[in-house]
């Protein structure tokens, strides 16, 4: 039995292993988004995760009991031919809670009912900007149209299977001008709260946020700016993603986030040790003692998890809706 207590001591020992997994079915994108890493940096180590590795991750996974799995990371996971397969396995082994997250251009009808036979418990939907024209301007490959027209007929298709699973997600990320940043979080875009007004609170939900900037990410200076830091004070001693979860990605490589697109601090590999092992090996152990000390190594140095929050902000003021 898993030890229930968390010890995060002065070595950077954490007892209890991590209740959240992060996997990367893939780490490559059929979109170029202009506020994404993935979209706008050229990395010849992405892939797609093998059936071999998955079947590695599958074992450590049934071994750890984890309370839920998110298959996501930097890329889009339907490129993965075997989502459906994973998200089985992950359901047969117990994982209580499955997630994935997409841009939904690559999903078609026979996709949707798959999802919904496959088990998975959420789905999230990316859609971002203030007018379907901003979504596809930023979200480049994108079309507004295609992707809500499929997430209508995946909530027609739960209502004709009577399913309650997946629950329905729509995540909205603005680019906003300075006066729209200093208003504070972002309200849902009329254009999506029109299209979408005819469902309820069960049938789908949303989620707003302005678009950070992603340390290392070249900056589009034509259009955008960043931001002044905001809460200027901000150096915490404290991260959730090296003490509550652990991700993997796409060739197994443990990283310490989510925010760790190009794999700038590997802590370990799952087909070379066990999780379990890798959790409190000496890099994720000095990993959480950097953050502990305020000492923090490159990989959080510009991070606005710890350190004060930057966004992206639109040069020119935003044309009407």
């Amino acid at each position: 039995m898993i030890e229930q207590t968390v010890l995060n001591d002065g070595n950077g020992i954490v007892k209890r292993l991590p209740g959240v997994v992060r996997i990367e079915p893939a780490s490559v994108c059929n979109l170029k988004c202009s506020h994404c890493p993935t979209g706008v940096l050229e990395d010849r180590r992405r892939g797609v995760m093998s059936v071999a590795t998955f079947e590695v991750v599958l074992r450590e996974i049934t071994a750890l009991s984890p309370r839920a799995v998110v298959l996501y990371h930097g890329g889009e996971p339907f490129i993965n031919k075997n989502i459906f397969d994973m998200i089985r396995s992950l359901k047969s082994c117990g994982v209580g809670f499955v997630k994935t997250v997409t841009n939904g251009m690559l999903l078609n009808e026979v996709m949707l009912l798959k999802i919904i036979q496959s088990g998975l418990d959420s789905i999230e939907f990316s859609l971002d900007g203030r007018t379907p024209e901003e979504n596809d301007e930023i979200r480049r490959g994108s079309n507004y149209q295609k992707v809500s027209s499929l997430i209508k007929q995946l909530i027609a298709l739960k209502h004709a299977l009577a399913s309650k699973k997946p629950e329905i997600f729509v995540a909205n990320c603005q680019i906003p001008t300075e006066s729209e940043l200093e208003q504070g979080k972002p309200e849902l875009p009329t254009y999506i709260a029109q299209d979408f007004s005819q469902y309820d609170d069960n049938e789908i939900s949303f989620k707003t946020c302005f678009a950070i900037h992603w340390p290392g990410l070249p900056i589009d200076t034509s259009k955008y700016r960043l931001s002044e830091p905001l809460n200027l004070e901000q150096t915490l001693d404290y991260c959730e993603n090296p003490i509550e979860l652990i991700t993997i990605r796409h060739n197994g490589d443990v990283v310490a986030c989510c925010y760790d697109i190009a794999s700038a601090y590997v802590l370990g590999n799952i087909k070379e040790d066990r999780i379990e092992r890798i959790w409190n090996n000496e890099r994720y152990r000095a990993l959480r003692r950097s953050i502990r000390s305020r000492k923090y190594l490159p990989l959080c140095q510009n991070c606005q998890v710890v350190k004060p929050q930057r966004f992206l902000i639109l040069k020119s003021p935003r044309r009407r809706e």
